[in-house]
């Protein structure tokens, strides 16, 4: 995975993800939000469970969040109470 500027035209790898052959699936959709940082479901092969890494776009750097004792996390979002 990887964050592309157009205007600087430059690609940087995201690290702190789990390793490429690791990771068995992504969630369908990342979530978000308003200070620019995104959420997306990671499900690997190697014994770990599913978790919810978060994307810094300005650093290009992934950190493991919320892990889910479940087979797969589809998406990831957030609730806000009214």
């Amino acid at each position: 995975m990887a964050i592309y500027s157009g205007e600087e035209k430059t690609v940087k790898l995201i690290t702190g993800l789990p390793a490429t052959s690791a990771i068995s699936s992504f969630g369908k959709r990342p979530y978000n939000d308003a200070n620019g940082k995104s959420y997306i479901s990671v499900q690997t092969n190697d014994g770990q469970k599913p978790a919810v890494y978060e994307i810094d776009p300005a650093t290009a750097t992934a950190k493991r969040g919320l892990e889910v004792e479940c087979g797969s996390i589809s998406y990831a979002g957030k609730l806000t109470a009214k």
